[in-house]
């Protein structure tokens, strides 16, 4: 069983769903998503991360809700609804992890105010190359499938030392942009 599945049959339906009235089922989501991120870790930054995602979706059940209570239809799937969607989910769920990883509250708000005032302060882990390799490998994304399937082809069709030699560089080049030793496990205090 998943956790999403678990949290819904075992928090959120318990707790009345959607059954108990809108203000109630906004609150159903919440306390779910909240006991979500207590699952996650006995610590105030799991709780805030919950509470963020949990009001994300009570955002986003409320303005359907609204919508449909409005009778108004549902707005186009335009390209620049899309990418703004895609953006600010994106950019919700990277401050959301921000409290996920931080060991205390002030360490989180301390990081998210250097993000405003740390400008001149030096990156240790940030440089140009990491810049443009997050950049391409964005990029990437969006490139059509003809193209990587012709570049995996390609790739297979060399002898066994010419790809060797292929796979030794690109791990040579993740080994040196990426931070030296070893990462804690995302869930270590799990």
């Amino acid at each position: 069983m998943t956790l999403s599945r678990w949290l819904r049959d075992y928090l959120y339906i318990p707790l009345g769903g959607s059954r108990k009235g809108e203000v109630r089922t906004y609150l159903n989501i919440f306390v779910t998503m909240v006991l979500g991120g207590l699952w996650h870790g006995a610590a105030w930054t799991f709780v805030f991360w919950g509470a963020l995602h949990g009001a994300g979706q009570v955002t986003g059940a409320y303005r359907r809700t609204r919508r449909r209570r409005r009778r108004l239809p549902e707005p186009a799937e335009t390209p620049a609804r899309v990418w703004g969607q895609r953006i600010l989910t994106f950019n919700l769920v990277c401050l959301g992890w921000v409290f996920f990883r931080a060991d205390s509250l002030s360490t989180a708000f301390s990081l998210l105010g250097r993000l405003v005032t740390g400008w001149n302060a030096q990156a240790r882990l940030v440089n140009p190359w990491v810049v443009g390799t997050i950049a391409v490998m964005l990029a990437l994304q969006y490139a059509p499938h003809a193209a990587a399937d012709r570049m995996m082809d390609r790739i297979a069709d060399l002898r066994p030392i010419a790809m060797g030699a292929i796979f030794a560089m690109a791990l040579f080049i993740t080994t040196a942009l990426g931070p030296q030793g070893v990462a804690p496990f995302i869930y270590f205090r799990f």
